[in-house]
């Protein structure tokens, strides 16, 4: 009766074994892999950045952690904020302090050429001071689609989760109070 009524309304719906639909729709649910994706090897060329809120101000009295990896190394940096608004000047020194390090000198392209990130507001198109400052610094912006966040951010995203972890599983073992995780988060 099953098989009937699917083959009467034009093979709608899923039915185990009917080699109408097998031909036709193919496999229900298609998987895509990227089979030779791209991997930069250039240190420092390009950098995941996104931020984490975390629940309490810190003892430092900081909000917000900026965190950026490398994905030539798989490096994480760490730049803890008051505000959102404090993104624009603190990655910019850390830019001029990444650019300025004499370990750097002989590399042919500047450090940070690229940031690739969501449109968060600290950092959107629409932010003034951030154009001015990425303009300034000769920074390219490689923003994710927003329906895409989490596939095209994925390392970004992957590096905040990893750093959360880290730092409340610190807190925990510890008996620390939740005003601690900036001093386990640069531990």
């Amino acid at each position: 009766h099953k098989v009937e009524s699917h083959e009467l309304f034009g093979h709608l719906g899923y039915c185990k074994g009917c080699i109408i639909c097998q031909m036709v729709w193919g496999v229900m649910r298609r998987i895509n892999r990227k089979v030779n994706p791209h991997r930069e090897l250039r240190a420092g060329y390009i950098f995941h950045m996104d931020m984490i809120t975390w629940s309490h101000r810190s003892e430092e009295g900081n909000k917000y952690s900026v965190v950026l990896r490398y994905p030539a190394c798989h490096v994480f940096g760490v730049l803890n904020l008051y505000l959102k608004s404090d993104a624009t000047v603190m990655i910019e020194e850390w830019v001029k302090m990444l650019r300025n390090n004499p370990i750097f000198a002989d590399i042919s392209y500047p450090l940070v050429c690229v940031l690739r990130t969501d449109n968060d507001g600290a950092w959107s198109k629409e932010n003034a001071e951030w154009g001015t400052m990425i303009d300034r610094q000769h920074i390219n912006m490689y923003y994710v689609s927003p329906d895409r966040h989490g596939d095209e951010n994925g390392f970004a995203e992957r590096a905040c989760g990893i750093l959360e972890v880290v730092v409340k599983s610190l807190l925990a073992e510890r008996a620390l109070p939740p005003s601690w995780w900036q001093r386990c988060a640069v531990a």
